[in-house]
């Protein structure tokens, strides 16, 4: 049974690759012809296998079905966590996970940085676009008709001085973003909290979660939530290859 098993996976392997003919396959496996062809009609009736008209054989259908609902099955949150919380051990400030769903990004976890002060962000809540570095983050790389959209909707509220009001400012901010590959916010919703945050891409290579290191401006600056960077995007690339990132983000 195993040896079958092996033989079947080998050429679902092979087929993957390229069409292949019976004869082929039984030259690369080292088995008769007749042993292929008995594999590839039962990969067939399954669905896994399916024959062309030039007689060659490429992989079937379900088996691309059954790829994307293992992709669809990933939990982002699940596969961030664990990095997350040994990100959060090295650093010592909280961690954010965000998601954006159309034009709304929102926390979907959460891991306090053991401070004696607790963030009161909590996990599905909305961040703010103009302010939380997560939320512009994940729509300066989202598709240029969601940020348009995004951009729409906004009233610009005031919390500090630094927040910024306009499509203009944030426009020129979005730019900036992705040249750099990161966002912050400095103090711009809250003017005792400084967050510095990057995306998250998937198999794609679009910003589908963002990650951020938040902290009380009288423990970490914007400076130095900067010096960070590199230990946030290492855990960034890590979750983001989990997810199928080949390295490459659409912008």
């Amino acid at each position: 049974m195993a040896s079958s098993v092996d033989r079947a996976l080998d050429v679902i392997a092979r087929l993957s690759a390229s069409p292949q003919s019976p004869s082929a396959l039984a030259r690369e496996l080292g088995v008769h012809r007749s042993t292929v062809l008995r594999l590839l009609q039962t990969l067939e009736l399954r669905g896994f296998a399916r024959r062309e008209t030039s007689g060659r054989w490429v992989t079937g259908f379900e088996l691309i079905s059954i790829g994307q609902r293992s992709l669809n099955a990933i939990s982002i949150r699940e596969v961030a966590r664990p990095h997350l919380q040994r990100l959060s051990t090295t650093v010592g400030h909280t961690l954010h996970l965000a998601e954006r769903i159309d034009t709304d990004v929102i926390y979907i976890d959460k891991v306090d940085g053991g401070g004696h002060v607790e963030m009161r962000s909590r996990v599905g809540a909305k961040a703010q676009l103009h302010t939380a570095a997560v939320a512009k983050a994940l729509i300066a790389f989202a598709p240029e008709g969601t940020r348009a959209l995004a951009m729409s909707k906004l009233e610009y509220e005031r919390y500090t001085p630094t927040t910024i009001t306009s499509d203009e400012q944030l426009s020129r901010e979005y730019e900036l973003i992705r040249r750099r590959g990161w966002a912050i916010d400095d103090g711009e919703h809250e003017d005792w909290l400084n967050c510095i945050a990057v995306p998250v891409f998937d198999r794609d290579g679009d910003a589908v979660a963002g990650i951020s290191i938040t902290s009380l401006r009288a423990i970490a600056s914007v400076d130095h939530l900067q010096l960070l960077l590199p230990l946030i995007m290492g855990t960034r690339d890590l979750i983001s290859r989990e997810l199928g990132w080949s390295g490459t983000a659409t912008r």
